[in-house]
Order: structure tokens, then sequence, then C-alpha cells
């Protein structure tokens, strides 16, 4: 009976060995399913920290490309602010120069008006004398 009560005592060892073994069994395969599902999330995690890489890549580029546009904006506007008033200028030259012809014009206007005025008096004087002329030539 001893030989008995050993051997029933090893088969509850085994049976709870083997229940251990096998609950640790299944703790590794839930470990592993878990070491799995972890590992997808990390590659889940480290392809959006890529992605997020990748976007912050490109604000910075879009941001150069910002500041560039603003200053060549402010190239521009300094150039159109330059421009109108260079046109400006060139306006009130224009206005100056079209005031001097205008004048230029009028003096010429008078100048042909008074030669006319004077070679029509001359004329007049002139035959005016062959007239006089004449009658001191009739009266001889």
């Amino acid at each position: 009976m001893l030989l008995e009560g050993t051997m029933k005592i090893e088969l509850l060892s085994r049976t709870s060995l083997e229940t251990q073994k096998l609950d640790l069994m299944t703790d590794v395969s839930n470990l592993k399913l878990k070491l799995v599902g972890m590992e997808k999330e990390q590659a889940e995690c480290e392809e959006k920290h890529q992605k997020a890489e990748g976007l912050l890549v490109e604000l910075r580029t879009l941001k150069s490309k910002v500041d560039e546009l603003e200053n060549e904006k402010s190239q521009y506007e300094w150039k159109l602010k330059a421009t109108k008033t260079e046109i400006a200028q060139l306006q009130e030259q224009l206005a100056l120069k079209d005031a001097e012809i205008a004048r230029l014009q009028r003096q010429i206007s008078m100048r042909n008006s008074a030669d006319l005025q004077s070679s029509e008096t001359g004329e007049l004087y002139r035959k005016s004398l062959r007239k006089k002329y004449q009658e001191v030539q009739r009266l001889k």
C-alpha cells in the first residue's frame, strides 16, 4: 500500500506538473500573441512616425517657400512703388514739356502774325512810295 500511496502522490505530482506545464504553455502562447500585437502596434506607430516626419519635412519646405514668396512679394511691391514714383515724375516732366511746347507754339504764332503784319505794312508802304514816285514822275 505504501507503493500505491507513493504512486498516487507521484501521479498527482505529475498531473499537477502537467497542468502547470499546460498553464505555462498557455501563458507563453498568450504572451506570444501579445508580443505579435505589440510588434504590429509598434510597426504602425513607426509608420505613423515616418509619415509625421515626412509631413514635417514637407511643412518646412512649404514654410520656406512661403517665406521666399513673401520676400519676392516685398521686392515686387517695392519695385511697383518705385515704378509709380517714376511714372509720376515722368508725367510731371511730360506736363512741363507740353506747357513748353504750347508756349513755343504761341510764340511762333505771334511771330508769324507779326511777320505777316510787318510784311503787309511794308507792302503798303512800298505801294504808297510807288504812287508818290509815279506822281512825281508825272509832274515832271
